[in-house]
């Protein structure tokens, strides 16, 4: 299941593999409990006497003074303008299938799992 990750990683997750070749819960806690070390101490080399003030926490736009910070915000319609626009008839198909409810997704999901398991090969 994961031999795109052994072939260019094998080392490191070999080190996190028992000998039967299950992942070892210990050394993933072992990491992770490193990994937090890690970002305190480097959180502690912070400066103590940064400023705190209101001026401070204030939003910073290129140097100029932003007046509603709200009107600052970014949204993901604005970071993908670009998709949307280039791809707005695949788009407007889709959308008919999107209703929004759990049960339409899992439909969807379960489908798609049987055609796979349909297709020859597709059992794992």
């Amino acid at each position: 299941m994961f031999t795109f990750l052994q072939s260019s990683f094998s080392m490191p997750l070999a080190a996190l593999q028992t000998a039967h070749g299950t992942w070892s819960p210990r050394s993933w806690l072992w990491v992770f409990l490193c990994g937090v070390f890690v970002a305190l101490w480097i959180r502690a080399l912070g400066r103590r006497d940064a400023a705190r003030s209101d001026e401070a926490r204030k939003p910073f736009v290129s140097g100029n003074d932003v007046a509603d910070p709200e009107a600052a915000r970014v949204s993901a319609s604005h970071m993908y303008w670009g998709f949307l626009t280039a791809l707005r008839p695949y788009y407007r198909r889709l959308l008919a299938f999107h209703a929004g409810l759990l049960p339409d997704y899992i439909l969807w999901f379960l489908a798609a799992v049987a055609v796979w398991f349909l297709l020859p090969g597709g059992t794992p």
